[in-house]
C-alpha cells in the first residue's frame, strides 16, 4: 500500500506586530465632531464575557468591574472614536509639531482635523470616558484570519484592565519624548497581552514569540500602522517621521515590555506603571531603563532677538534617529543617535520664516562626534532644504541652528552639563538576554547515518530502508517498495508547540488523518496510550491498528527544551520484521553533543 507523508505542522512564529489595532493613546484628532444623533447601542455578535475573563486571566489582573463591548456600524464607530480621542490641547500640540517640522525644512501636516474622517481602518478602541470597548462591526469581514477581531479585543481588554488597576499616564505637559515613552508602556503592555492570547491559542511559548520579535530589530512595518490609523500625511518628506512616530509606542513598546516580561512576567510589567520610562532612549534600550540611566538636563536654548517663540521641547533619541534617517540611511541614523544623553530645542518665527536652535548632550565625545557626522551627512544629501543648517561641537555637546543665522552656537556648546545619577527604577533587575538565533542547516544522510545539527541528533538508518530528507524532516520507506507492496514508513520531524496534554492530543489527531488518507479512509483503532522510554528520555505515545488490515502505527512525542517543543516520531508497519527495524531505528537515536541542541535557542530563547 502506497504511503504519502504529511509533514508535522511547524507552527511558525506569528509576529503580528502590524495588526490593525489602534486603541487608547492613538492618533488624536484636533476638534470636537459635529453633533451625532444618539443611536441604540448595538449588541455584540458573540458572547464577549467569557473572552474578557479569559484575557484577564492571561494578564493576571482580575476584573474590578464589567467591561462592556459594543459592536457598531462604521459611521457610528468613527464618530465615537473621534469624540473619544478628542483632546482640548490637541490644536496646541499640532501647532508645536508644525513649528519644528517647518524649522527642519519639512512640509506641515495637511489634514482637515475639524471633522471626523469618512473612512477608517481602525478596528477597535477603548473609550476612557464610557469605559467600554468599541469594535467596528465590519472589521472581521476585512480579514480572512479568524483571530483578527479576538486579537483586537484582547488588545483593548488590556487597556480596560490598565484603567481598572493603574493610573493612566498624565500626558499633559510632557515633552514629546516623554509622552512617547509613557505610551510605549501602555501600548506595549497591550501588544504583549494580545500575543499572549494568540500564543495560548496556538499552544506556543510567549517567551519564544517575544524573542522572535526582539530579534527582528529592523522589521518596523510603519505602513501597516499608518493603514490602521488612517493617517494621510501631506507629502513623502513628512511621511516617514509621522508614521514612525505613530507606530513607535506599539512597535518599540512591544519590544520594551517584552523584555520586561521575559525577565519577570506580568508581575514585573505591573511595576512599570509606578516607574514609567522617561525617555525614548530608555524604551529603545531597556537595559538603560533598568540601570536607571536617565537624561541629562539640557537648558532650553535662547532664540536671538527678533524671533517670536513658537515651540520648545525635547526630541529624544527616537525622533533624533528618525530625523537623521530622512535620506534613507536607517543604520547610519541609528549610529548617529545612539549615545543620546539629552537635548532641548526652541523654534521661533521671524517674519514668514520659522527657525530652530537645538542643543544636545551625548554620553561620550565619540557619541557626539558620530551625531555631528550624521548631521553633516544629512545636510549634504538633503541639498537646498538644509542649506542653512549649521552644526558645532565641543566635547560631548553639539549645537545646531537652522534658518537662524545669528544663533551663537559656541555659547551653547560651552555649557557644562552633568549626567543625572543612576537610580534603577525597579531595583536590582537584570534583563534576561535573548539567545542568538541558531543556524539551521539541512539534515543529511551519509553512509546510513542521519544527522540533524539543528535538532542536535543522529540516528542509524535501517539497512532495509531508504531515507529521504524533505522540508528539514526525515522519512523512511522500505527499499524498492512499490505501491502494491505492504506499508512500512518512518518519519522524524519537530514541533514548535508547547508539550501539553491538549497539544499532544492534537498531534495524535493529525496523525490519524494521515493514516486515514494513506489507508483508503479506513478507521483507526487505538491499541495503546501512555508513556514510553526513548534514548532522549520519557516520551508520550499513542498506537493504532488500521481496521480490517494488519497495519499498525505509532506516533511518539518526545519533549525537548523544557517541553517548549518536541521531536515527533512516526512509525507505520505491517510486517513484524519491519516493526522491529523501526524500533531499532528509534533506539539508535543519540544527541550529537552533551549541551542542549540549537533548536532550544528557538524554542526556549
Amino acid at each position: 500500500m502506497a504511503l504519502r507523508w504529511l509533514a508535522v505542522g511547524r507552527g511558525r512564529a506569528f509576529l503580528v506586530i502590524g495588526l490593525s489595532v489602534i486603541a487608547w493613546g492613538c492618533a488624536a484628532p484636533t476638534a470636537t465632531p459635529e453633533p451625532v444623533e444618539p443611536k441604540p447601542r448595538q449588541k455584540a455578535v458573540w458572547n464577549t464575557h467569557p473572552f474578557v475573563a479569559r484575557v484577564a486571566r492571561l494578564r493576571g489582573l482580575p476584573q474590578r468591574r464589567p467591561t462592556p463591548v459594543s459592536f457598531k456600524e462604521t459611521d457610528e464607530f468613527i464618530s465615537d472614536m473621534f469624540e473619544s480621542a478628542h483632546d482640548r490641547s490637541a490644536k496646541a500640540k499640532v501647532a508645536q509639531m508644525e513649528a519644528w517640522l517647518l524649522a527642519f525644512g519639512l512640509p506641515p501636516l495637511d489634514s482637515d482635523s475639524e471633522k471626523p474622517p469618512k473612512r477608517t481602518n481602525v478596528a477597535g478602541f477603548y473609550d476612557l470616558k464610557s469605559r467600554e470597548i468599541v469594535v467596528r462591526r465590519d472589521a472581521e469581514l476585512e480579514k480572512e484570519d479568524r483571530y483578527h477581531t479576538p486579537m483586537v479585543l484582547a488588545h483593548e481588554v488590556a487597556h480596560a484592565l490598565q484603567d481598572q488597576h493603574f493610573s493612566f499616564p498624565k500626558l499633559a505637559g510632557l515633552t514629546e519624548d516623554a509622552r512617547l515613552a509613557a505610551l510605549g508602556v501602555v501600548e506595549g503592555d497591550a501588544m504583549v497581552l494580545m500575543l499572549a492570547y494568540r500564543s495560548e491559542e496556538a499552544t506556543m511559548s510567549l517567551r519564544r514569540v517575544l524573542a522572535s520579535v526582539m530579534r527582528h530589530e529592523k522589521s518596523e512595518d510603519v505602513e501597516i500602522y499608518s493603514h490602521a490609523a488612517g493617517v494621510a500625511p501631506a507629502s513623502d518628506a513628512t511621511v516617514g517621521l509621522l508614521l514612525e512616530r505613530l507606530a513607535f509606542p506599539y512597535d518599540h513598546g512591544l519590544r520594551f515590555v517584552g523584555a520586561i516580561y521575559r525577565t519577570g512576567g506580568f508581575a514585573l510589567v505591573n511595576r512599570l506603571y509606578s516607574a514609567l520610562p522617561r525617555t525614548t532612549e530608555q524604551l529603545l534600550h531597556p537595559e538603560k531603563y533598568v540601570a536607571g540611566h536617565d537624561a541629562i538636563l539640557v537648558p532650553v536654548p535662547e532664540l536671538p532677538a527678533g524671533y517670536t517663540p513658537k515651540a520648545t521641547g525635547t526630541f529624544g533619541e527616537f525622533l533624533t534617529r528618525r530625523w537623521l534617517a530622512q535620506c534613507g540611511d536607517v543604520d547610519g541614523a541609528a549610529v548617529g543617535a545612539e549615545g543620546w544623553g539629552g537635548d532641548a530645542y526652541a523654534a521661533g518665527a521671524k517674519g514668514e520664516a520659522v527657525g530652530l536652535v537645538w542643543s544636545t548632550a551625548w554620553d561620550s565625545e565619540k557619541d557626539a562626534e558620530q551625531f555631528q557626522l550624521a548631521v553633516e551627512k544629512l545636510r549634504d544629501c538633503a541639498g537646498a532644504r538644509y542649506s542653512t543648517l549649521r552644526v558645532a561641537r565641543l566635547g560631548s555637546n553639539v549645537a545646531l541652528a537652522h534658518r537662524v543665522d545669528d544663533a551663537d552656537l559656541d555659547s551653547l556648546t560651552g555649557v557644562t552639563l552633568s549626567p543625572a545619577p543612576a537610580k534603577p527604577p525597579l531595583g536590582r533587575v537584570t534583563l534576561v538576554p535573548v539567545k542568538p538565533a541558531p543556524k539551521k542547516e539541512k539534515p543529511t544522510v551519509v553512509d546510513g547515518e542521519y544527522r540533524d545539527t539543528y535538532l542536535g541528533l543522529r540516528a542509524t538508518v535501517p539497512a532495509s530502508m531508504s531515507a529521504r530528507v524533505r522540508d528539514g524532516s526525515l522519512s523512511l520507506t522500505r527499499k524498492g517498495e512499490k505501491k502494491t507492496q505492504p506499508a512500512v514508513f518512518g518519519a522524524i520531524a519537530h514541533s514548535y508547540r508547547l508539550v501539553t496534554e491538549d497539544s499532544a492530543v492534537e498531534l495524535y489527531n493529525d496523525f490519524t488523518l494521515i493514516l486515514r488518507d494513506i489507508t483508503g479512509n479506513r478507521s483507526n483503532l487505538i491499541t495503546s496510550v501512555g508513556p514510553v522510554d526513548t534514548p532522549f528520555g520519557r516520551a508520550f505515545q499513542r498506537s493504532w491498528r488500521v481496521d480490517g488490515t494488519d497495519i499498525e502505527a505509532q506516533r511518539i512525542v518526545i519533549p525537548i527544551c523544557g517541553a517548549t517543543g518536541s521531536i515527533v516520531v512516526d512509525k507505520i508497519w505491517e510486517k513484524l520484521k519491519d516493526g522491529d527495524a523501526l524500533e531499532d531505528w528509534v533506539s539508535s537515536f543519540e544527541w550529537l553533543e552533551k549541551s542542549e541542541p540549537p533548536v532550544c535557542a528557538d524554542l526556549d530563547p
